[in-house]
């Protein structure tokens, strides 16, 4: 049978739902497929990227940006977005990790309880039982979240930044480049770094 094709990352974001997207599960089809074709693996077996890494859009995005702003305040509000919400996710990811020894403290109470032969509520125990599981749990997904986002704002500002500085020299032609003395692409580069950076 014909190897079914894995979706592009903006396909299998759409078709997946928000709980898939937050546990990176979508993502399961391409690793399958990488474990079973081991060193066969071609870029072809690659999904696509999103279209928002498109190195294109986003070094429009950071040229407008430099055009109004120094470089370093370009660079902050290029990050901005995604650095925000990393922020956001660190610090809900740091209060979750406390209710972990919370809910330790309130299960050690009630299993006190249960070794003295005293009453105590069955059903809290299990309350705080799952919750010393799944505030762990929780924490990881979302510093993992939080992570992806700030190497996903580095890996746009990278690709950004070298797309404005080989701009000219990509559109240079053939024959144009043979009219060029040797020092001259160098320099046009070199004054592109100074202006950007």
């Amino acid at each position: 049978t014909a190897e079914p094709k894995l979706l592009g990352a903006d396909e299998a974001i759409a078709a997946a739902s928000w709980l898939s997207v937050f546990t990176f599960h979508y993502t399961r089809p391409f690793f399958q497929k990488a474990l079973r074709l081991g060193s066969k693996l071609a870029v072809s077996d690659v999904p696509a990227a999103p279209s928002a890494d498109d190195v294109r859009i986003q070094a429009a995005r950071l040229k407008e940006l430099l055009k109004t702003r120094s470089t370093v305040r370009a660079f902050f509000a290029f990050i901005k977005p995604l650095f925000l919400s990393s922020i956001y996710l660190m610090i809900l990811g740091n209060a979750l990790i406390y209710l972990g020894p919370l809910a330790n403290q309130q299960l050690v109470k009630i299993m006190q309880l249960h070794a003295a032969g005293l009453p105590y509520n069955e059903w809290e125990g299990w309350l705080w039982a799952t919750a010393t599981g799944t505030s762990s749990l929780l924490f990881a997904y979302i510093v993992q979240n939080a992570n992806a986002n700030i190497k996903t704002a580095s890996r746009r500002d990278y690709a950004a930044f070298a797309m404005l500085v080989f701009e000219k020299p990509s559109r240079v032609t053939a024959s144009a480049l043979s009219s060029l003395q040797e020092g001259e692409i160098v320099n046009m580069m070199a004054m592109d770094c100074q202006v950007i950076v």
